[in-house]
């Protein structure tokens, strides 16, 4: 027991580590830009294009007016990451206790933190991450209605499930089936009017949500933004990532090792043991309510998940973060379930026992060495040393076309969208590049040859014309003096 808590601690240390020393993802700093854009007084939708919405970044405000805005404060945001992935686990623990057992909340937590997946995307700077906590804690509040049955329960509840959607709309299929399964299930109880506080919880939290796009003066835009262009921008995507992509071996950047390691196999059998488990769960506990409704529930959240996933044309880890944790949930619950089924044979559990510690100790040893090398792939100090040096070329005011992180926007698609990426029926209510460029404002461009290729020929004469490079960066332009 003492072994397996140390061996425990090891593997959590190690995925912490690896989620910290990470290289800063694009996504990551698009959102972190966003902040800042919202710190210096821009507003969302009108100001600026985003497919997202703001409530994971104005709860990052606070932070960053604290650390400023610096490399150095993607630091502290890791952090606190970290502990956002933290009490998702601790409140996953909680609710799988609720509704199983703790030694099935236990085994829960060790396969979410042995999941490459999870490990990779859990601790990034995204939506997602809080998203996906959000949900969890709506889920706990679920199970105590329909425990205690108790009009703030089922009111928090609903509050709490509508909240996860409004920070990301990727729970969407879960968010439907669970409302929709709960609605029936009271139906079925006779017992309506709890379902409307917990319809009132939903309603509420978007009101509010609403309510403050419509004093912003930006409501009609989050709608078409977030709503509509969102799968504008998953159409347009040039090189997309087909489904199943991220499960291909030799990939040292997700599994933190080369060729096909115990994490490619913990990726790829994960799933098969979520469906094994769910399908034990459904026939074991067919006779108990409360742990039925939420078994089938699970199943249905994931089935709607896969499907939603399935049709997408590009296809990110992030988004088996709505999933993963439903298959972590099923595999414990089985594992759970066989060691119970042979506890009264002696030698068979103990033989089943040495099994499972030596297998524990296993995928822990080379989950461990995936977690300390997987940042060493991509590492994150040959962008921090350009980052720095164009830092110190551009004042802080000064406006960069089309984009410099921590700078003031020169046009409204902001860092992290490749503008020619970006659909024409989006491009199109906005300033061209020559129309923002001819602004004397704009002193500097960021531009490789790459970026060059799409631009009209007019606007390359212009650039041309008025921009000579930067002697020490020949990415960065800076416009002549008249």
């Amino acid at each position: 027991m003492v072994v397996s808590a140390v061996i425990g601690v090891i593997l959590t240390l190690s995925v912490f580590y690896s989620g910290y020393q990470y290289t800063y993802w694009g996504d990551e700093v698009m959102h972190v830009h966003m902040v800042y854009l919202l710190s210096s007084g821009y507003t969302i939708f009108k100001d600026f294009f985003s497919i997202h919405a703001p409530i994971f970044h104005y709860l990052l405000l606070p932070l960053f007016s604290v650390t400023g805005f610096t490399l150095e404060s993607f630091r502290t945001l890791r952090i606190f990451m970290i502990v956002l992935y933290s009490i998702r686990l601790g409140l996953g623990w909680l609710l799988v206790s609720k509704v199983f057992s703790k030694t099935a909340a236990w085994m829960f937590v060790v396969i979410m933190l042995l999941d490459p997946f999870a490990t990779f995307s859990g601790m990034q700077i995204r939506p997602d991450n809080l998203m996906t906590l959000v949900f969890t804690a709506a889920l706990l509040f679920v199970i105590a209605a329909l425990i205690k049955q108790s009009p703030w329960t089922w009111f928090f509840s609903g509050f709490f499930i509508g909240l996860s959607a409004l920070i990301s709309l990727k729970i969407a299929p879960s968010v439907g089936v669970l409302l929709s399964m709960l609605f029936v299930y009271c139906l079925i109880k006779k017992n309506i009017r709890h379902y409307g506080f917990c319809a009132v919880g939903t309603v509420v939290s978007a009101a509010v949500f609403c309510l403050f796009f419509f004093i912003q003066g930006s409501f009609f835009p989050m709608l078409q933004q977030v709503l509509a262009d969102s799968g504008a921008m998953q159409s347009s995507l040039w090189n997309p990532p087909p489904f199943g992509f991220f499960y291909w071996p030799y990939n040292t950047v997700m599994y933190g090792l080369g060729g096909k390691p115990v994490t490619w196999y913990i990726a790829i059998l994960l799933p098969v043991g979520a469906l094994t488990g769910a399908l034990y769960s459904s026939m074991r506990w067919r006779h108990s309510k409360i742990k039925l409704f939420f078994i089938l529930v699970c199943i249905g959240m994931a089935g709607a998940q896969y499907l939603f996933l399935f049709t997408l044309r590009s296809f990110f880890v992030q988004y088996y973060l709505t999933v993963n944790w439903i298959c972590a949930l099923f595999a414990a619950v089985f594992i759970d379930a066989v060691t119970h089924s042979v506890k009264k044979y002696k030698a068979a559990a103990m033989i089943l026992h040495l099994f499972l510690f030596f297998l524990f100790v296993l995928v822990s040893y080379y989950s461990v060495a995936a977690n300390i090398s997987r940042p060493k792939a991509y590492p994150a100090a040959y962008d921090e040393a350009i980052m720095r040096k164009r830092w110190a070329i551009v004042p802080s005011d000064a406006a960069v076309y089309p984009v410099l992180l921590f700078r003031p926007l020169s046009q409204p698609i902001p860092y992290g969208y490749f503008i020619p990426e970006v659909p024409p029926l989006i491009r199109n209510r906005y300033p061209g590049s020559l129309e923002a460029l001819s602004h004397t404002s704009i002193r500097f461009l960021i531009l490789t040859e790459y970026h060059m290729r799409f631009l009209d020929p007019e606007t390359v004469s212009y650039i041309w014309a008025h921009f000579t490079r930067h002697p020490d960066d020949t990415d960065l332009w800076v416009r002549n003096t008249e």
